[in-house]
């Protein structure tokens, strides 16, 4: 296949929708902190937040509150994928929910081993 036939890949606005999603995360700063990080929430929690926050979306009953709920799903997700990627400090593995050790993000085994 020719490099004329393929079609370039359009992207999203990251730029802007990033922008959004910092604007969001400001905004519920004082009222949440920075919870996400250090609390171990299970992936049971996460899921129920999610479909909350999908739900919004879906139960706007204007264009613009429609456009201003997508940016708390994109922040769900984004924080968790960040803790998702997150290693244990003593094992290794990727970890989901977490606890501190000695200042350290370690796996739920590890820090009860």
């Amino acid at each position: 296949m020719s490099s004329s036939t393929i079609e370039e890949i359009e992207f999203p606005d990251f730029k802007e929708i990033m922008e959004k999603c910092r604007e969001k995360m400001i905004e519920k700063y004082p009222e949440y902190k920075n919870s996400w990080q250090d609390e171990g929430l299970p992936l049971s929690w996460w899921k129920k937040r999610l479909k909350k926050e999908i739900k919004e979306i879906f139960d706007a009953k204007s264009v613009d509150k429609f456009v201003d709920e997508i940016p708390d799903a994109i922040n769900i997700l984004a924080m968790l994928y960040s803790n998702a990627v997150k290693k244990c400090h003593k094992c290794g593995k990727s970890i989901t929910q977490w606890d501190s050790l000695n200042g350290e993000i370690v796996c739920r085994e590890c820090y009860l081993g």
